[in-house]
């Protein structure tokens, strides 16, 4: 039998939205929507369907509602005839092109600019890429805070989303394509981060294990964040040999290893810092060793691969993957997770139960003594206890 052709009657254009139309059939009493959106999405290219309504402006509104909703979740862009001179992802690529030639005069090795780009990518882009960025509005940035909440992202990580945001319209401004950047909405920082430590022992096994499966510079790059007090990521991967040298000690002629960290998260002033004296023990019978002909502008870990993100990357992937094989990833008394960054925890819990004053970590460590008692030595640890026992039942009489 052969399929009856229903004719179209009272066919209505949906203005500002591109292929996007009502109509009715003539034997039918409810209004249908069609719209293209590609063969990619659908067989024929096309999104056909009733709005099951015989109101005329209803059926505009649901029309409306299922076009955005379909372009939103397809990642296509629901502007016609956009000026691509102005495209929001054409915009962010000169600031990211911009942001990555100034870093590179400044032979600056921050991970930053690749970070960034990265975030872009992830989920600005989706969102933004495809606006006119003179008609980007507080309504636009408030849908990616929301749904970066709804993704269970902390507010610290919102935060940085916006500040690639801000990056990318202060550009704008300065290059005079938007003459006033949109308000942004305010992100609460009310996360406050806890990195559990683990403890020597725990340290001692996932470094065993590492030289196990023959990681031997992820073990050392872990011994290297324990004994340093340096931050996870960029501040101990942007070290190079020239940034480390040795101060022989006055009274026990003992090499002292000492860095100068060209990065660090607070940047006050050149910051060199006195190491532990396993650190010099690494840094020449392994590091030095592992890449005998080595040059000074080289870095220390990992010196061939010039992406530094993908070497944090790797550390940081391999250290996770060994930690969860020993189940001590999860910290059995906080239930929270342990990433590198605990190692930093460890190594301050380590110097304060050595008697180590407060002062001087937190000056090794590029922090504060508030700080360090808030998030780093808020952990049970036995110098605390001790001296809590002692000041309370301990009293001489």
């Amino acid at each position: 039998m052969s399929k009856i052709k229903r004719e179209i009657k009272n066919k209505i254009r949906i203005k500002n939205c591109d292929n996007l139309f009502i109509f009715k059939f003539s034997t039918l009493k409810n209004w249908y929507v069609k719209f293209y959106v590609g063969r990619n999405i659908t067989s024929h290219g096309m999104i056909e369907q009733s709005l099951r309504t015989t109101d005329k402006e209803t059926a505009k509104r649901l029309a409306k509602e299922l076009w955005f909703k379909t372009k939103s979740e397809n990642n296509l862009s629901v502007f016609k005839n956009i000026n691509s001179e102005y495209r929001f992802d054409k915009i962010a690529n000169e600031f990211f092109n911009s942001q990555d030639e100034d870093y590179k005069i400044r032979n600056d090795s921050s991970t930053t600019p690749i970070r960034e780009r990265s975030k872009y990518e992830r989920v600005i882009k989706r969102e933004l890429g495809n606006l006119d960025i003179r008609k980007i509005n507080y309504s636009h940035l408030e849908k990616i805070r929301l749904d970066l909440i709804s993704k269970n992202k902390t507010s610290s990580t919102i935060s940085r989303y916006f500040d690639c945001i801000r990056k990318i319209l202060n550009y704008a401004k300065r290059v005079n394509i938007i003459s006033l950047i949109p308000s942004i909405p305010k992100i609460v920082r009310n996360d406050k981060k806890s990195y559990p430590p683990y403890t020597k022992d725990e340290v001692n096994q996932i470094t065993k294990e590492l030289r196990n499966q023959n990681y031997d510079e992820v073990a050392d790059a872990v011994n290297f964040l324990s004994f340093t007090q340096l931050r996870a990521g960029k501040e101990y991967l942007s070290i190079r040999h020239n940034d480390i040298s040795f101060l022989k000690h006055f009274k026990t002629k003992q090499d002292i290893l000492i860095i100068n960290p060209p990065v660090r998260k607070v940047m006050l002033k050149k910051q060199s810092i006195p190491t532990h004296p396993i650190i010099a023990e690494i840094y020449k019978n392994r590091i030095c060793k592992r890449y005998p002909n080595y040059k000074k502008d080289d870095f220390i870990f990992y010196p061939n691969e010039k992406n530094r993100e993908r070497v944090r990357r790797l550390i940081y992937d391999v250290f996770i993957r060994i930690s969860k094989k020993l189940n001590l990833f999860v910290c059995s008394r906080t239930n929270l997770n342990r990433p590198l960054y605990s190692l930093r925890s460890y190594g301050f819990i380590e110097l304060r139960n050595s008697g180590v004053n407060l002062q001087d970590i937190a000056s090794l460590g590029n922090t504060s003594s508030k700080m360090l008692e808030e998030r780093y030595l808020s952990e049970y640890n036995p110098t605390k206890m001790t001296d809590l026992y002692d000041r309370t039942f301990n009293k001489k009489k």
